[in-house]
Formats: structure tokens, sequence, C-alpha cells
């Protein structure tokens, strides 16, 4: 696997053929970056990855302090208010 850092992910994944995205740009701010998964003409993998800005960790922080109604219960029992 091929990894490749880039400023815009989302440009880079928007130029590329459906065939050749694997996995789409999926944002991990808890982390810092986004990441999507591609494939060359020859079908070599590439893990490319964008570095978040700061901002990006305090904007997940405010997101998951947000009420967001009902949670289901991670073993599948009832709802959880």
């Amino acid at each position: 696997m091929i990894l490749g850092i880039v400023t815009d992910l989302a440009g880079v994944v928007a130029r590329l053929r459906t065939p050749a995205i694997h996995r789409p740009a999926r944002r991990h701010a808890e982390h810092g970056v986004s990441v999507a998964f591609v494939a060359d003409t020859e079908g070599h993998l590439i893990e490319v990855v964008e570095l978040l800005g700061p901002d990006a960790r305090q904007d997940e922080a405010a997101e998951c302090l947000r009420p967001c109604g009902r949670a289901r219960s991670v073993r599948g029992g009832p709802d959880v208010p």
C-alpha cells in the first residue's frame, strides 16, 4: 500500500474515476485527518490522507456534546433516553 498526504482530499477524490475509489473520504476529526482509499491504474491501493486543522478537533468535540435524541444500546437492547 502507498501513502499519500494531500492538502485537498475532496479535490483529489473528485478528479478520480469512480472505479478507482475503494473507500470514499471519511473524516476522522478525533485523529485530525480525513482519509480515502483509491487505486492506481495497476490496482495498487493508495491511502490518501489530508491533515485537518486544529479547528476540526474542536468542531468534533462540540458535535459530541450536542444532544442527539435517543441512542440505541450497544448490545441491541432497549433504547436509551
